[in-house]
């Protein structure tokens, strides 16, 4: 055996033993997270009082069955450009009164996240036929521009409810539309609650 073999063992050990330690260190700093976030969805801290102020979906309501559109076809995961969604499912094409206040609670909401705004984009729909133009230019001026889509069809995603959507387009959460501005802000806090802690968890968006 020549001295170049034997010295093989010896230099291939420490990589070996680096690779080992650089897997343990991801593991170490990914674990947290996961576990975290798979308890969100599995529901395994369900039986505490503090886990969502939203409705909890069950099962989730995924992308391929909410039924929403985009530039004359369905939305795609791509389309969600790795945003958080909030999801406000309106009762009428013109947006009166009701459909106001919900186009400023989703404003709000997400302009209270402050650093992490950024992360979160809005999204206003109705069923059928979409928002007249007037309605349109009337919330985007006044409430910082959402995107509007419509809805062809759905059996679960239902008028008069804002909803919250992963960036994989995963819809878990649900909250009662509001009708004043007084309701829009206690339903903020709760819409915020929830939010915060998943955007916490999460490293999607």
């Amino acid at each position: 055996m020549t001295a170049e073999n034997q010295n093989t063992p010896s230099t291939e050990k420490p990589t070996t033993q680096n690779r080992s330690t650089m897997v343990a260190l991801l593991l170490v700093f990914a674990l947290p997270i996961i576990i975290a976030y798979s308890g969100w969805w599995l529901g395994w801290f369900k039986d505490l009082s503090t886990v969502n102020k939203g409705e909890l979906l069950k099962p989730v309501i995924l992308l391929e069955d909410t039924g929403l559109q985009y530039q004359g076809r369905d939305l795609l995961e791509k389309d969600l450009n790795h945003h958080w969604w909030l999801l406000y499912v309106a009762e009428d094409k013109n947006c009166q009164h009701k459909c106001q206040v919900n186009a400023y609670l989703i404003n709000q909401t997400r302009v209270a996240l402050a650093k992490e705004m950024d992360r979160v984009e809005k999204l206003m729909v109705n069923y059928g036929e979409g928002f007249s133009e007037e309605s349109k230019l009337y919330v985007a001026k006044h409430f910082s521009n959402p995107r509007f889509n419509w809805i062809k069809r759905s059996e679960r995603l239902k008028p008069g409810y804002v909803y919250l959507m992963d960036p994989l387009g995963n819809i878990m959460l649900r909250y009662e539309a509001v009708n004043t501005d007084r309701e829009a802000s206690f339903r903020g806090k709760e819409i915020l609650f929830d939010l915060k802690k998943l955007l916490k968890f999460s490293r999607l968006g």
